[in-house]
């Protein structure tokens, strides 16, 4: 974040599974607050965008090869980058969209540009988590899908004929 956002974004810190952006945008006046500037905080919890690597993990168990857990540590790694994405968006959206015009202007984004940033949101936090471990186990295991289509095949046949058994009984 600090070297795409160098004029906003003063530091980054991890505190309790939490990381928090410690920015320059100011905040306007908020009710019971005295007065005074305020920088703006912006806290994630990149815990809600880590669950593909369980579900990934469950994935793998369930199939029935042999060489299973060597493809755990290189499938979790190539999650990495779908995790950043959701949580860089999270911490976008919080600068350009949920705190208000004022730090909106402050960002010198443009309108298309926090438009952008919802649409990564929604993105990183509703699709890629939940696709990504899925995609990735198909790509581990590309013998599966011909399989499932074989086996489907031989089942919707299997189907065809017990019908015209079931039909030449009556």
């Amino acid at each position: 974040m600090q070297s795409f956002f160098s004029s906003w974004v003063e530091s980054v810190e991890w505190s309790k599974r939490i990381l928090g952006v410690a920015t320059t945008l100011k905040l306007g006046m908020a009710p019971g607050m005295p007065e005074g500037e305020y920088a703006l905080v912006l806290e994630v919890n990149p815990l809600a965008y880590g669950y593909g690597l369980p579900l990934f993990a469950a994935l793998l168990l369930a199939s029935s090869e042999a060489k299973r857990w060597r493809k755990l540590v290189p499938g979790a790694l190539l999650q990495v980058p779908f995790q950043a994405w959701g949580i860089c968006f999270d911490l976008l959206k919080q600068a350009a969209v949920t705190s208000g015009p004022a730090v909106t202007a402050q960002t010198g984004l443009m309108p298309w540009q926090v438009e952008g940033v919802a649409l990564g949101y929604q993105f990183g936090a509703l699709i890629l988590p939940a696709m990504a471990p899925i995609g990735l186990w198909l790509a581990f295991n590309r013998g599966f899908i011909p399989m499932l289509m074989l086996e489907g095949g031989c089942c919707a046949g299997s189907r065809e004929i017990l019908s015209a058994r079931l039909q030449g009984i009556e």
